[in-house]
């Protein structure tokens, strides 16, 4: 009764706990705060997680960040040291990276050490090194624990608890790290990737992802896993444990269990290994982690060898007709001083909603795309302010083959917006934004206001409404009726790469549509924004469209500068130099992993 009790304290989560924040799609720490004991652990946004500690004669061992515990190949100057004694579940309290919501995807790396003279009785029985908890209501649901696991023993591993859990072996394991059989004391690396599968009328489509990787090498990889068994309560991983129980310990006393250099992904991460799967990477040989921000130092300006282009406007003149343009024709605004010779002028007077003299103008594209490149240079003069608000102005769209030649924008099938948002108090800063709204497929069906359908049905929109756009990892989302029906929108808003004023800025943007498997739309669509030669915006994992909707593409470009609430004062912006182009199959997407410029 005794072990059983312990054993539910031991996997009861915290009550109290602080979140780790997503930068860039990245979260890491090299525990380099201060030295620490277990109970007052606050670092890097980790917190403390059980109260237990490892006896081993000579009293109660609590975990410690200490510099003890730091990996010299890496970063910082201290670690992180969960202590393990003999037999079973003799631990110290170990320590929490909880998310603000839960993750659906995940990249976690760190470089690990067991304490020289670290033993086992007989072959290692389990060690679960990390422990991912799942949001699902019961505990045996929890979808992930990894280390060495009992399924192969002494192999490194991973596997969802519970009843109806699938073990993941991996090809090496405790000997192939320590082949002396006792640790020595040295380093080494652990990664795993984690993707929760697709549920729909519980059942599993079995596509989630299992990966995990030792000192950099694959040690095996499965995307045909499932972390449910069909249970559509379980949406994602709020927390993972760093340091929990072990089974066959035989060092004679408590031994440290050493972390160090911890990264966690919740977005594709920029390196791939020896196989062409993306994970972050070990540490690189010069002790420096590889760089695994999303990050590109120059726009993906070669690729147009590659593409077909669709629609190029160099704005000389208003005879929009002429070339192609139709709807409001009778729009003027171009001048001299643009990018290369005239540009398109939009000028806003005080409280109105539109640039004088310029209505909606529209264009198809020469052919629809499910994978294209948009640029366009802008300049906006000093004193804008945008809209005053946290939203507007809207200034360019493509719609999609499913929308009418004059499709309302706000009331579209699948509507991308191209834009920029300005902070709304002095100084004003500018920032790219992009965002997808799908009106037309926002299903009530199921409940008004709109559900989360994710694991319900493919008959919905891609977008807040019925798909959270934390799973696309878009900034926000929006969901809202207009009295007809709901809008729902997902956008994308870079706060880190500021739009210069008075200085024509080169916008560079890339969309590439999601992948559809087994009756099933994939989060694997792609958005990245460059602002000159810094990239502002990506996401890997965006829903465009559901199988519902997997036939549609691309095909017209809209011009509508609008501030809904009217101008906040006089002002001024520049558009030149516009081209979409359509990147052809088997062309270079473009270059991601390099140095993010600040």
């Amino acid at each position: 009764m005794k072990t059983i009790l312990f054993m539910i304290f031991l996997l009861t989560p915290s009550l109290a706990f602080s979140a780790i924040n997503f930068t860039n799609g990245k979260w890491e720490t090299t525990f380099d705060c201060t030295e620490q004991t277990q109970g007052s652990f606050s670092c890097d946004g980790l917190s403390n997680y059980g109260a237990w500690t490892c006896s081993d004669g000579g009293g109660g061992h609590g975990d410690i960040i200490t510099s003890a515990a730091n990996n010299p190949n890496g970063s910082g100057g201290l670690g992180f040291r969960h202590f393990q004694g003999d037999g079973i579940n003799n631990l110290g309290g170990g320590i929490s990276a909880a998310f603000s919501t839960p993750q659906s995807e995940l990249w976690v790396r760190a470089t690990i050490r067991y304490g020289a003279g670290f033993s086992w009785s007989g072959a290692p029985y389990y060690d679960k090194l990390f422990y991912a908890y799942s949001d699902a209501s019961s505990s045996s649901s929890n979808a992930a624990i990894w280390g060495i696991q009992p399924a192969g023993p002494g192999k490194w591993g991973i596997v969802r608890q519970g009843p109806s859990g699938t073990p993941f072996t991996g090809t090496v394991g405790w000997n192939d790290t320590y082949p002396n059989g006792d640790s020595d004391g040295s380093w080494f690396t652990m990664e795993v990737h984690i993707k929760l599968d697709t549920v729909i009328g519980g059942v599993s489509k079995n596509n989630g992802i299992v990966a995990m990787w030792i000192d950099g090498a694959p040690v095996g990889y499965d995307d045909s896993y499932s972390w449910t068994a069909g249970d559509s309560s379980i949406t994602g991983w709020p927390k993972i444990l760093i340091g929990s129980n072990q089974k066959t310990v035989n060092s004679g006393s408590c031994i440290g269990v050493d972390f160090d250099d911890v990264v966690i992904y919740n977005t594709t991460p920029p390196n791939t290994d020896s196989a062409g799967h993306p994970f972050i990477g070990p540490l690189a040989n010069s002790g420096v982690m590889i760089p695994p921000t999303t990050g590109v130092t120059t726009p993906p300006t070669g690729i147009s060898t590659s593409s077909t282009l669709l629609l190029a406007e160099s704005f000389e003149d208003n005879s929009w007709t002429s070339r192609g343009w139709y709807d409001g024709t009778n729009s003027t605004g171009t001048a001299a001083g643009g990018y290369s010779g005239n540009a398109l002028r939009w000028q806003w007077t005080t409280s109105a909603t539109q640039p004088t003299g310029f209505s909606t103008l529209r264009h198809n594209l020469s052919s629809a795309a499910t994978e294209f490149q948009i640029e366009y240079y802008v300049k906006y003069e000093s004193g804008w302010q945008g809209s005053g608000r946290a939203y507007h102005p809207h200034l360019m769209h493509i719609l999609s083959t499913a929308d009418t030649a004059y499709q309302g924008l706000s009331r579209a099938n699948s509507n991308l917006y191209f834009e920029s948002l300005t902070s709304t108090s002095a100084p004003y800063t500018i920032h790219t934004q992009f965002a997808h709204q799908d009106y037309v497929r926002t299903s009530t069906s199921y409940g008004t206001p709109p559900q989360n359908l994710v694991n319900t049905t493919e008959t919905r929109s891609a977008n807040q409404c019925n798909t959270p756009y934390g799973m696309t990892n878009a900034t926000l989302g929006t969901c809202y009726s207009d009295g007809s029906g709901w809008y729902s929108a997902n956008v994308w808003t870079s706060d880190t790469v500021n739009i210069p004023t008075d200085t024509w800025t080169k916008i560079t943007t890339y969309v590439k549509k999601n992948t559809f498997a087994n009756g099933v739309g994939n989060f694997d669509g792609v958005i990245r924004v460059w602002v000159g030669d810094k990239l502002a915006i990506e996401s890997t994992t965006v829903l465009y469209a559901t199988n519902a909707y997997s036939d549609t593409a691309w095909n017209k470009l809209v011009l509508a500068p609008y501030i809904g609430d009217g101008s906040p004062t006089n002002q001024t912006m520049w558009l030149d130099e516009l081209s979409v182009r359509a990147i052809n199959p088997g062309a270079p997407t473009p270059p991601t992993g390099l140095r993010l410029i600040q």
